[in-house]
């Protein structure tokens, strides 16, 4: 859930309940800071929890959001198979991801299970389940997001390098692993948000 933006909003627009989940303890806390001052703390519920360990005892759910975490469950129909068992016949999971574009091949192990689109749709319902909504993400809104956490990156690594200049390579060598993944996300992949009924 990260610093439970996405959460936040669903509470807050919707008024459903919601449950989030990250293994990065600071994020958590700031989820839950974040709802108090959003007003709907007590739709929220943030925990210090493994996905890989919630997948296996979480049930009965709405809807479950997996988005931008692709690689945390393995390939798509291995974390589809997991997620749908998070939610009742009917439910929906809401997959954030992406697809490898028709004429792109990636050799970053990062990105080894985004697959091309007819691949990828195969392995997303390879359950049975419907998708019933599909949303491409516009390259030029990829493009836009990519520079603007970017640049927020590199001016936040050059104000650290002057407090700690023992890991001035540490911190470029982050910026520059960011601007490569930029390149491939805008050069080889499509984003795009799916959303699949669980039919059985």
């Amino acid at each position: 859930c990260g610093k439970g933006a996405v959460s936040i909003k669903i509470a807050k627009q919707l008024g459903f309940t919601c449950k989030g989940i990250d293994l990065f303890e600071p994020f958590v806390e700031t989820a839950n800071v974040k709802a108090l001052e959003a007003g709907v703390h007590s739709l929220c519920n943030f925990e210090v929890t493994d996905i890989n360990n919630a997948v296996e005892k979480e049930r009965d759910y709405d809807v479950v959001i997996l988005a931008s975490a692709e690689s945390l469950l393995g390939e798509v129909n291995e974390a589809i198979g997991l997620l749908r068992k998070c939610i009742r016949k009917g439910g929906v999971i809401i997959y954030d991801g992406a697809y490898l574009n028709e004429n792109s091949s990636i050799a970053n192990p990062d990105y080894s299970v985004i697959k091309k689109y007819k691949e990828t749709l195969k392995q997303m319902t390879s359950f049975g389940d419907e998708i019933i909504r599909e949303v491409i993400v516009p390259s030029e809104e990829t493009m836009k997001v990519n520079k603007a956490y970017t640049d927020a990156i590199r001016i936040r690594a050059n104000e650290l390098a002057l407090i700690h200049p023992d890991n001035k390579k540490l911190l470029f060598d982050y910026v520059k692993k960011q601007e490569e993944e930029c390149s491939i996300i805008e050069n080889d992949l499509t984003g795009c948000i799916w959303c699949i009924r669980k039919t059985g």
